[in-house]
């Protein structure tokens, strides 16, 4: 489902989610997930720790769409 170095992460996250959270909420969050894990692998982005610059970058990203 998603492609970047934090990939099982992000599966993990969501595989908790479905416990607790309405289908809804999670559509939404993969939707945003998604959208982060593209744009990790667009910018080769190869730490597991999320700097502020790569989610500033993404957040930006998501203005100019």
């Amino acid at each position: 489902m998603f492609d970047s170095v934090i990939s099982n992460e992000l599966n993990s996250f969501l595989e908790m989610r479905k416990v607790v959270a309405s289908k809804s909420t999670i559509a939404n969050e993969k939707t945003a997930l998604t959208s982060l894990d593209r744009h990790l692998v667009k910018c080769a982005y190869r730490n597991k720790d999320l700097s502020e610059d790569i989610l500033e970058s993404w957040i930006k990203s998501l203005s100019r769409k």
